[in-house]
């Protein structure tokens, strides 16, 4: 009999002590939920740490937003999404909010804190949002579901205290993406009749078409989906030659889905090089560690990017121990050089070597080759 009561007992106790193990588990995942996937998570501070107390419950909130501002509707994603939002102290004391705690590091709030509400005072605030879902639902049409929470923390007896929190939440659409983000031309020659590259236009969401205008030095030709691409694709091309300079330019891109609604419009981004048509490789030459009193040497090419002849009119160094001799077995669009250099002083030690280069079209231009060592005392 007394057994039987005590297996009895020990049902009852292991079952309570379940019970709020999983009560436990469910208050710490509400109160740390994270914006996309439910993962609990520590709040964030847009300052530094101090100690913290629970959120208080509804009816003692004292700065209060309309469900109507917490509600952003729906969004397509974005790197910066910003949302203006009124709130008001309904209290009948002055509230100092020292600063903002978040449920995710996708959020903030401005102005920051310290702010100072009046009693009965509304001021109007404005909160940005990261809205780039790490993934999608099976039917990328149905969107995404953001939420995070915001808190304003004021301090009391020299501790943190949350009011709040306010929940802003939107469903997010996807929108159109660059393969590859950012286009990337490459490194080319002044004398190059073109300059061409492409970039597909991935979307998760059927499109309809896609639109990109060119500017005066480029030209961009839109092609639809064929074969195996299911994606459209942007392909850039110049419109002549270019002088040497760095090339960075973008383009503006309009896309509409299949149901006749424009997607946000998106920039794509070129980025190359030009420079002159004849290089040096390596473009610079490192001794490294040399001991002092020693003497190296290394041999450099100079080249046309394009294959076309050239001539070198003269070498000039900037300094005393640097000799610049002509190697024989540079054939066409290229002749080389040995660049043998004294290591005379400690430490790091530069040179440049200057190359008078005249091109096929008779165009005069300096081609500079750094020289460098370290230099230490020889043994």
């Amino acid at each position: 009999m007394h057994q039987l009561q005590a297996r009895k007992a020990y049902k009852i106790t292991f079952f309570a002590s379940l019970v709020g193990t999983v009560v436990a588990i469910a208050f710490v995942a509400y109160n740390g939920v994270s914006a996309w996937s439910g993962k609990s998570t520590s709040a964030e501070t847009s300052r530094g740490s101090g100690s913290e107390s629970p959120a208080p419950a509804p009816e003692d909130e004292k700065l209060v937003v309309t469900d109507s501002d917490l509600d952003m509707g729906t969004q397509y994603e974005a790197d910066h999404y910003e949302h203006s939002f009124d709130v008001k102290n309904v209290s009948d004391q002055a509230i100092t909010v020292a600063y903002w705690q978040r449920s995710c590091s996708c959020a903030d709030v401005s102005p920051a804190g310290p702010l100072v509400f009046e009693p009965g005072e509304t001021k109007k605030l404005t909160a940005s949002f990261k809205l780039l879902p790490k993934k999608w639902s099976e039917d990328p049409s149905e969107g995404v579901l953001f939420s995070v929470r915001i808190y304003p923390t004021i301090r009391e007896n020299d501790e943190d205290v949350k009011l709040g929190p306010w929940e802003f939440h939107c469903q997010v659409l996807p929108t159109i993406h660059f393969l590859p983000p950012v286009l990337n031309l490459g490194v080319h020659s002044e004398k190059e009749a073109t300059i061409e590259g492409s970039a597909d236009v991935a979307a998760l969401l059927k499109v309809r078409s896609v639109e990109c205008v060119g500017n005066a030095r480029w030209d961009v030709d839109v092609q639809p989906p064929e074969g195996n691409r299911k994606s459209f694709r942007l392909k850039v091309r110049s419109k002549g030659t270019f002088q040497p300079e760095d090339i960075r330019e973008t383009f503006t891109v309009i896309s509409v889905r299949d149901d006749g609604e424009s997607l946000p419009v998106k920039e794509l981004m070129i980025v190359g090089q030009v420079i002159h048509d004849v290089v040096a490789d390596p473009p610079q030459v490192l001794f490294g560690r040399q001991s002092c009193g020693g003497r190296g040497a290394e041999t450099i090419s100079l080249r046309s990017l394009t294959g076309r002849s050239f001539q070198v009119r003269s070498v000039v160094s900037d300094n005393e121990g640097l000799k610049v001799v002509p190697v024989e077995g540079g054939t066409g669009g290229t002749c080389k050089y040995s660049l043998s250099m004294g290591f005379v002083s400690e430490g790091k030690q530069n040179a440049v070597a200057k190359f008078v280069v005249q091109d096929s079209d008779g165009t005069e231009y300096e081609l500079a080759v750094p020289l460098r060592y370290y230099g230490v005392k020889g043994r």
